[in-house]
């Protein structure tokens, strides 16, 4: 499958600003900065590419911490790979530099039980829709107006918006809720996302999986869910509406990516 690059000559993949456009990496390139890969790359305006380079550090940097400090934590994760490892130790030089959006907060109430977390003072989910247009166009080619992302749906288990503290069991009621409700989550039909060419994202870094039919309560018309790993572990699922032309491209790329790998 051949994915759509970067023209300076095409409008903006999240706002459709006319061109001249600038080149935006999806994910940035901070995120494989220890890897040797290609990179997924669209055409955007100023505000969408080079004025978001310091969120970009900070969500980043903010995904690694998290990472870095349950291993430190003994919070029950997955298995983290030697690559998250190696993402770990190459970025933690960026901790500090980014200790204006990532700071740290309390867990618990409890100050013999508490342990800190790092949390994020800029908007993950603009992030996370940003990352997600820029995917769509690379398989689409153009900006879809339809996609209304204030409108669009945004969760992650592990994400904790009010960092607040809580005491221990209101905090335990809490992610058992998010882990069952990600167990229902991902008993949707998921299908394997795509990545750079010809030298692929590391897996265990960052992958994608896309759902045309994200709910097994109803079908909602074009309805389209996005679920992003980070790290190996940190998943955030995202919902949208695009439009038919575009919801059958992604249909398409999607299909013809697990025929391939279904064949190889």
């Amino acid at each position: 499958m051949r994915l759509k690059q970067y023209s300076r000559s095409k409008p903006c993949y999240y706002c459709g600003a006319p061109g001249p456009s600038t080149q935006e990496h999806a994910p940035p390139k901070l995120m494989f900065a220890s890897f040797d890969c290609d990179s997924i790359t669209v055409p955007s305006c100023k505000t969408h590419n080079n004025e978001k380079s310091d969120k970009d550090r900070a969500i980043i940097t903010w995904l690694i911490k998290s990472i870095h400090r349950a291993i430190e934590s003994g919070f029950p994760i997955d298995s983290v790979s030697l690559k998250v490892i190696k993402a770990i130790d190459d970025l933690k030089p960026y901790f500090a530099q980014a200790n204006r959006e990532v700071s740290d907060h309390s867990f618990l109430n409890n100050p013999e039980l508490d342990f800190k977390i790092p949390a994020v003072n800029v908007s993950a989910y603009d992030w996370i829709h940003q990352l997600t247009a820029a995917l769509i166009w690379s398989v689409a080619g153009e900006f879809d107006p339809s996609i209304k992302w204030s409108e669009s749906l945004v969760w992650s288990p592990l994400y904790i918006e009010n960092t607040g503290s809580m005491e221990l069991i209101d905090r335990l009621s809490q992610l058992v809720r998010n882990q069952i409700s990600e167990r229902h989550i991902e008993s949707f039909d998921w299908k394997t996302g795509w990545s750079a060419f010809p030298r692929a994202y590391p897996q265990e870094i960052y992958n994608f999986r896309v759902c045309f039919s994200p709910t097994l309560i109803q079908k909602i018309d074009l309805e389209v869910a996005f679920r992003h790993q980070f790290y190996g572990s940190l998943n955030w699922y995202v919902w949208f509406t695009p439009s038919q032309q575009t919801r059958q491209l992604l249909e398409k790329a999607v299909a013809t990516l697990n025929m391939n790998n279904v064949v190889s």
